[in-house]
């Protein structure tokens, strides 16, 4: 798996034929520009950057409706399920805003759940549970930015190709001015995006995973 400093001679390359980024006169932009991209993809599922999450409710903590969110959370790839331990029975949640958990909950009963909010960094439940329940969590991932020359992260080990190519796309815009450049690398970004969504359609089917936006 290559770092980001990898990734950066291999734009420096691709743009100017120099072995090192620090050869082309921009190797500040190339950087940013790296992140930048990363940070425009961050949101999109693919299968790299999904994950899972167990909660269990407590009906006896205080304020139990509200269940952090893990630490990584970026966003819902689908709407959060309510696993019944004593059957392994399993709900999908409804969303709903939180002025309506408001009016749901201050009833004050206590029951199974069947609605969900996100607010800031935590999940919040209607009814207030009346046992234990497992949250089941399927979401995104942040991913810490790249500073250091020898970071890596998942972007780089399964979507190196797509951050390259969208990476030189913006730098032959910017500053090298070459609008010719930035055209031809667009059919090597869509061969890259249509790789990794065809990974990402197989792994939801193996992971039986219907995401919201589908």
């Amino acid at each position: 798996m290559g770092n980001f400093l990898d990734l950066q001679n291999k734009i420096a390359f691709d743009l100017r034929g120099v072995n090192t980024a620090a050869e082309t006169g921009f190797l500040d932009q190339i950087k940013s520009t790296i992140n930048q991209v990363i940070d425009s993809l961050s949101g999109k599922m693919f299968w790299f950057n999904c994950r899972v999450s167990y909660t269990s409710t407590n009906p006896n903590q205080p304020l139990a409706e509200y269940y952090s969110l893990p630490v990584d959370y970026k966003a819902l790839i689908c709407d959060p399920a309510l696993v019944d331990p004593t059957d392994n029975s399993r709900v999908v949640l409804s969303r709903v805003t939180n002025n309506d958990i408001d009016l749901m909950n201050g009833r004050k009963n206590k029951d199974k759940p069947k609605f969900y909010t996100i607010i800031s960094d935590q999940l919040r439940l209607a009814a207030v549970p009346n046992r234990v329940y497992t949250i089941l969590i399927n979401y995104i991932m942040k991913i810490p930015p790249l500073v250091n020359d020898t970071d890596t992260n998942v972007w780089l080990s399964e979507a190196e190709d797509l951050i390259r190519f969208r990476s030189d796309q913006r730098l032959a815009i910017l500053p090298l001015r070459n609008s010719r450049l930035a055209s031809e690398l667009s059919p090597f970004i869509n061969e890259a995006m249509n790789v990794l969504n065809e990974k990402t359609l197989n792994w939801l089917a193996i992971e039986e995973i219907i995401p919201n936006d589908f």
